[in-house]
């Protein structure tokens, strides 16, 4: 079912296994006759603030495009309102209401990425996190992205690229300047 849930609990459940680094770990030979991948458990980590109809729509194409996975959803009711009805009746869906405003763009959102991360190693067993925001979408299906993710030899994936091949308005100029929030 869907829970909405505390991250503010004292205790704390060891539950997070580390996946093998190794593609050999990651198999499983039930049959005695060769190895074949072990279907990793996936969590779906999606964070989002606006669109709740949208998010609804991400969830069920989450649970619907992978069965034996779960949704971890953060969602900032600061700035819209989601009903966790909504999202309840796909099943294995924890929803993780924002704690205080945000701050979308600044370090709040690392801020509420920990907190999630935090609150699912103590409660849940799993493999990989595939993070998306509110405005995401898979485009591929699902059982090849957790496919690749069985065959993985790497502990996680994150897109990176030179800061010079960027072309920003401020480009790597932007790193000698100090940002502050100016009060509304």
């Amino acid at each position: 079912g869907c829970h909405v849930v505390s991250t503010t609990s004292a205790t704390q459940n060891p539950r997070f296994t580390p996946a093998p680094t190794d593609g050999a770990a990651r198999t499983s030979n039930s049959n005695g006759g060769g190895s074949s991948p072990r279907k990793p458990r996936v969590v779906y980590f999606i964070a989002s603030h606006v669109h709740p109809e949208q998010i609804v729509r991400m969830v069920r194409a989450c649970r619907s495009g992978s069965p034996e996975s779960r949704v971890l959803l953060h969602h900032d009711y600061n700035v819209s309102h989601l009903d966790p009805k909504l999202v309840e009746r796909f099943g294995n869906v924890d929803v993780i209401p924002a704690d205080g405003a945000v701050g979308w763009g600044s370090f709040g959102t690392c801020a509420l990425i920990l907190r999630s991360m935090r609150w699912l190693m103590d409660h849940h067993e799993f493999d990989w996190v595939c993070h998306l925001s509110g405005q995401d979408y898979p485009i591929r299906p699902l059982a090849d992205i957790e496919g690749d993710l069985a065959q993985a030899t790497h502990d996680g994936y994150m897109l990176s690229f030179p800061l010079d091949a960027v072309q920003w308005d401020v480009g790597m100029a932007r790193y000698l300047y100090r940002y502050y929030e100016v009060p509304k």
